[in-house]
């Protein structure tokens, strides 16, 4: 690895500092991230990504944008939407 890249093994767990160079990860099944023995989760595959945990936040400091050929929002509590301007249809 060239200076200052490198992987470390610590008491507070692994840290991955690859500096100013790119970070890639491939595999031709699936990757996983979990923490917490699964209770949040993140799958990536060949079929799609799957993100998985008790709250899940989405935030964009300018646009926040969902699309897909089939879109759906549902809740089996309450479903809440608001703006300035809302416009549905």
């Amino acid at each position: 690895l060239p200076v200052g890249q490198g992987t470390q093994r610590a008491p507070p767990g692994i840290t991955l500092n690859a500096r100013p160079m790119p970070v890639a990860i491939e595999s031709l099944t699936g990757i996983t991230l979990s923490v917490a023995g699964g209770v949040a989760k993140i799958k990536i595959g060949p079929e799609g990504v799957t993100i998985e945990g008790l709250t899940l936040r989405l935030s964009g400091q300018i646009l926040t944008e969902v699309k897909g050929m089939m879109t759906t929002v549902q809740s089996t509590g309450i479903t809440k939407v608001s703006g300035a301007l809302t416009m549905i249809g």
